[in-house]
């Protein structure tokens, strides 16, 4: 909650409103210093990062929560027939977000995976992850998506990535892949590497910010000419196959593309399901908002949301 804008204030209101280390001074209140974020201001002026300081330039200001967000869209399922490319992996916002304290609540929305189409979107306040694009049918492109979904069989041209979006985020996602050999189709597209030729789905984004290394957007294998094989996905992607794999839940991860066999020319053997997206806010310090499964790691509390839902600050 903001510091009165007007009237008496005290060193203690301060204290309780940005923090620091009895007893106080204010000295520790310099902007940038490690208790008032870089660029406060309130109905005085700006904090000063140094020099002359007073009570009254606090009038109005109030503190932030510096977080580490990451946004991850569904993934693109495989493409809905034989000999087909996987999906692409599902778009990512990540970086750096700052929070309003005192009972500010952010829209978290998670997007689904593609089950024979692209993957849902997920966002966190002003952030979106575009979901992965669906892999393409033999002679077809994948759509576009977050990451592209990879061509079927033939040469085609890649399917663009269109990531997200948000000020201030890093966007991830690469195109699908194309231009193949031997009748074998392409992966798709993952975070961080466009849908190789002939297939392998393209690498995702590794990440600790859950509190463990992880890979989300990577993209899904596409389906081999021969007979039943598959290449792989991208870690927590699926692979091609006959059918194509389904990819796990809330890592953004593509959808395996359907081989060619004796099995597999019909519409009942389909392409892979894209796995669901998952949206992750991590911040230093002890819990300071609700919402999603809150855990905590390296000094850092996590907030995890697999499904769609509200985060509340206190």
């Amino acid at each position: 909650m903001a510091l009165p804008s007007t009237g008496q204030l005290s060193l203690s209101q301060i204290a309780a409103e940005f923090g620091g280390t009895a007893p106080h001074a204010l000295s520790e209140y310099y902007a940038g210093g490690g208790n008032v974020q870089s660029g406060a201001s309130g109905t005085v002026g700006s904090v000063p990062s140094s020099g002359q300081i007073g009570i009254n330039i606090f009038h109005g200001t109030q503190s932030v929560i510096s977080a580490t967000v990451m946004v991850v869209a569904g993934a693109g399922s495989g493409g809905p027939s034989e000999n087909t490319g996987g999906g692409g992996g599902g778009g990512i916002a990540y970086g750096t977000y700052t929070l309003t304290p005192g009972g500010t609540s952010y829209t978290v929305t998670v997007g689904g995976g593609g089950a024979w189409g692209n993957g849902g979107n997920s966002a966190f306040g002003a952030w979106t992850g575009y979901g992965g694009g669906q892999g393409g049918n033999a002679n077809n492109n994948g759509n576009s998506g977050g990451s592209g979904g990879g061509r079927g069989y033939g040469g085609g041209s890649a399917s663009a990535a269109t990531k997200g979006s948000g000020a201030g985020a890093t966007l991830y996602g690469e195109a699908g892949g194309y231009g193949n050999t031997g009748g074998n189709s392409n992966g798709g597209g993952g975070a961080t590497q466009a849908g190789p030729t002939n297939g392998p789905g393209g690498a995702g984004l590794t990440t600790s910010i859950s509190g463990s290394s992880q890979v989300y957007g990577s993209g899904g294998g596409g389906g081999q000419n021969n007979y039943g094989g598959g290449y792989s996905g991208g870690t927590n992607a699926a692979g091609g196959g006959c059918p194509g794999g389904n990819a796990p839940a809330n890592y953004g991860g593509g959808g395996g593309g359907a081989s060619w066999n004796g099995a597999c020319t019909n519409s009942g053997h389909n392409g892979g399901k894209g796995g669901s997206g998952v949206v992750i806010i991590s911040y230093p310090g002890s819990q300071a908002a609700s919402g999603g499964t809150v855990t905590s790691s390296g000094g850092n509390t996590i907030h995890t949301f697999t499904g769609s839902g509200t985060f509340t600050t206190y």
